[in-house]
């Protein structure tokens, strides 16, 4: 049996299962002036059946107004993402608050079918509301509301939010713990203090984690998440702009700094769901500048980006897949912009251009799936008739379709109306299959519907299929009793008659006598594709990685398989699966996958495994792929050329009891091997290069020992050339180290200014009665360039001799030709 994908808007790929988590797409949701606008109103004026609403509330919440915008929410199918604001010390919440808190989340729940989610005291981190910049407390009140949250039941859950690190520690940097104590601004106890000062160097100061602190524990947490706002490009802002290109992932990344990263480190490494509830763009009339539309297309067009990578954006199911929630923030408010009161338009609801242009990202599909989630499709229903027609359409005459209120699931269902006047007693209406994309998919080999005749005589109701390679498949016909109540209907069909179709319909055909009248409600539409019950998928077919054709990574590609559900992609730099490692644990249904963690001039080896859940294939056939070299110069042609020492000389290298050998190598033929004896021994050379000053200098080397006994084993040295004064040094190689194995060493080195020649040594301490041997092979070095990424600047294992290639030239965009 197969799959019909085509059919089909599958949530395949990443989930932790979290509250309202889907697995593939985006939740669209809005942060509402409810003066201005109801949901429901909302939503018709955007044109888009959100899926959550952010009502900011304080502590303890006003609940008759919580409780009417709960109502509202509830008219428009969404979830209700609730964000309580403690006025004061975080912790003071009392128990019995706590309580009261989580009755009323109960009625919402139980009694309004409104999913909860709790985004208590947002912005913690930040120093602008009186409960913030006090993280003890903080952590201590968000654990005890969470046990009464999630005591709740399923639809109730706790969201993680903070503000992004940008300013960060805000108005206390630079404060000791007196200082922080004494600020009028947020501060708690020397206990908050001491969680907040992460270096330890008695200071807060934007070295330290802007998160690390806040964060109350992987138990106690559903969501992750940060508030994301543009106001400029440059600070402090005086004029309105558009946002430069990638501020959105750029900013949730941290700029490159791993410690700032919130996206990496509090939803990828930890499998959590991540939501930006509240984001926007500012514009404020009185400034010059770029227009309101064109500040605010900038920056939808890098949130709500779908598609491949662009100058504008990174496409976040691809490139940030746990972003599964984003919600705007519609409101214009007076707020304090470099100490003068400003009002700040913050909506998406007007201009018309930015609305518009909104609606139109919102409708993008990736992989055949519609990207961005709406109310209708978290709740499971056809979305076409959930809010608009789309193809459905009557195809004869006495007959008409449209929506009704009256629903089994969701807003509406669909109305089929026979006028009775007709001689042709068949109603036939009819879908493409971009509907049928909007459909959930359910039991194996059935179609499942809810019909309901309001009043009068039974009707009948029959199910075709058809495709561009099967003519109309008639799958009978049912019985739908007049009266109040909602039947449910299921067809079995055979989804082999559509194999290898590029398109499917479905039609409803309603029966009745000839002159009489009678009404048909139709709703939850459900429809499998995968029918499979025994089959492993097999392995992944022509896999490529990209060869140079990129400087910061290498993108593997490949062609799917029927039954599977999602990938794995495998890596190593030798082309043996048995070692490789998981690199991309699911990439669900995408078929490519970017490497970001190469470095550039090295060859890497990939494979890919399909998955379902019957088990994993067998490995793909490799390809090998690597990053090109922006700038290339060759230290030393590696031990693959012999030296002007002849065959026992390891190529131009200073040492002592030193050799070029072919016993055993990491690639190529030929290593250098150090000899052990009493004393020390070591072989070195000098790299010289123009960029080396100043810079962050990382070497790279492999080493494999068939066994130490005595003495501490290898070392890796990078020193000042001529000298002995050393940068750093690192024992890679030990007498506890694995014999008869590869093992990577690597040495980092800031080196000063105008330093431009670095010795690299590899030196051995032979202390008697020391035996065994040390190979080196394989050695790298690696400029982080500004601006520029990582260059291997240097390579001494090149692997291939007399090869051409054509590598990059170091500057003005020239090439060369270079001897490997």
């Amino acid at each position: 049996m197969e799959q019909l994908i085509f059919l089909t808007i599958i949530f395949a790929g990443i989930t932790s299962g979290a509250l309202l988590e889907p697995d593939s797409g985006i939740l669209t949701g809005v942060n509402l002036d409810y003066d201005e606008y109801t949901p429901t109103g909302f939503n018709a004026t955007t044109k888009v059946d959100h899926a959550f609403f952010v009502v900011f509330t304080g502590w303890p919440p006003d609940y008759n107004s919580l409780s009417q915008q709960v109502v509202q929410i509830s008219g428009a199918r969404g979830a209700l993402v609730v964000t309580p604001m403690p006025w004061s010390n975080p912790d003071a919440i009392t128990d019995s608050e706590i309580a009261v808190f989580a009755d009323h989340l109960s009625d919402y729940v139980y009694n309004y079918d409104v999913p909860v989610l709790v985004r208590f005291a947002h912005e913690m981190n930040g120093s602008w509301y009186p409960y913030g910049c006090q993280p003890v407390r903080y952590t201590n009140a968000f654990t005890r509301l969470a046990k009464a949250v999630h005591a709740v039941g399923p639809n109730a859950g706790m969201v993680w939010g903070v503000a992004n690190f940008e300013g960060y520690p805000f108005s206390h940097n630079g404060n000791n713990l007196a200082a922080y104590l004494a600020s009028s601004a947020p501060h708690g106890t020397a206990e908050d203090f001491n969680a907040m000062d992460t270096n330890n160097d008695g200071i807060l100061t934007d070295t330290d984690d802007p998160y690390g602190p806040y964060y109350p524990g992987d138990e106690v947490v559903d969501w992750t998440g940060s508030s994301l706002y543009h106001v400029d490009n440059s600070w402090p802002p005086t004029q309105n702009s558009v946002p430069y290109n990638r501020k959105v992932t750029s900013m949730l990344t941290g700029h490159g700094n791993a410690l700032r990263n919130v996206y990496k480190r509090f939803a990828a490494d930890k499998n959590k769901p991540f939501m930006i509830p509240e984001t926007s763009a500012a514009y404020i009339a009185e400034w010059g500048g770029a227009s309101d539309a064109a500040v605010k297309a900038g920056w939808v067009n890098q949130l709500y980006h779908a598609g491949p990578t662009t100058s504008e954006a990174e496409s976040l199911p691809y490139r940030y897949p746990w972003i599964k929630a984003v919600g705007w923030f519609d409101i214009e408010k007076y707020e304090k912009v470099n100490g003068t009161s400003r009002l700040i338009d913050w909506r998406i609801s007007n201009p018309f251009e930015v609305r518009t242009n909104y609606y139109t990202y919102l409708k993008q599909v990736f992989n055949g799936n519609r990207y961005f989630i709406t109310a209708p499709d978290v709740n499971g229903f056809v979305y076409g008739w959930n809010g608009w027609l789309n193809e459905w359409q009557s195809v004869n005459p006495g007959s008409t379709i449209s929506l009704s209120s009256t629903a089994y699931k969701g807003q509406n269902s669909l109305l089929l109306d026979y006028d009775g006047g007709s001689t042709n007693d068949i109603i036939t209406v009819a879908a493409k299959t971009e509907v049928l994309y909007d459909a959930k998919w359910l039991d194996n080999d059935t179609i499942t519907l809810h019909a309901r005749v309001p009043a009068g005589t039974n009707v009948f109701l029959a199910v075709v299929l058809q495709s561009d390679i099967t003519a109309r498949d008639n799958l009978g016909v049912q019985t739908v009793f007049a009266g109040d109540d909602w039947s449910e209907l299921k067809w079995e069909y055979n989804p082999s008659n559509h194999f290898g179709a590029t398109w499917l319909s479905i039609s409803f055909v309603f029966e009745n006598e000839t002159n009489i009248a009678a009404q048909l409600l139709v709703d939850t539409l459900s429809l499998v594709i995968f029918s499979d019950t025994t089959n492993v998928p097999a392995p992944p077919t022509n896999v490529m990685a990209s060869d140079n054709t990129y400087t910061d990574k290498v993108r593997v590609v490949w062609t799917g398989n029927k039954y599977a559900k999602g990938y794995k992609v495998y890596r190593d730099t030798t082309s043996n699966s048995s070692s490789a490692t998981v690199i991309a644990a699911d990439t669900g249904l995408f078929t490519y996958y970017d490497d970001t963690s190469v470095i550039p001039g090295r060859i890497y080896y990939y494979w890919v495994k399909a998955s379902n859940s019957y088990g994993l294939s067998e490995f793909s056939v490799s390809d090998s792929g690597s990053a090109s070299i922006a700038s290339f110069e060759i230290l030393n042609p590696g031990f693959e050329i012999e030296g002007s020492g002849g065959a026992s000389d390891a190529s131009d290298w200073n040492q002592w009891e030193a050799y070029r050998t072919s016993e055993r190598s990491h690639s190529g033929n030929w290593s250098m091997r150090v000899n052990s004896g009493p004393g020390w021994h070591n072989a070195f050379q000098t790299f010289s290069h123009p960029d080396l000053s100043g810079e962050l200098v990382t070497v790279d080397v492999w080493g494999y020992t068939t066994g130490l006994t005595g003495g501490n084993g290898g070392m890796l040295k990078l020193q000042k050339a001529g000298t002995t004064e050393a940068y750093t040094s690192v024992w890679f190689i030990t007498t506890s180290s694995p014999v008869d194995t590869w093992i990577m060493g690597s040495a980092t080195a800031a080196l000063p200014e105008g330093v431009t020649d670095l010795d690299i040594v590899f030196l051995i301490d032979g202390v008697s009665p020391t035996t065994g041997n040390i190979y080196f092979d394989d050695v790298s070095i690696i400029i982080p360039e500004p601006g520029m990424g990582i260059w291997i600047v240097g390579l001494l294992e090149l692997w291939i001799v007399g090869i051409t290639k054509r590598v990059p030239g170091a500057c003005l965009g020239q090439t060369s030709n270079v001897e490997l």
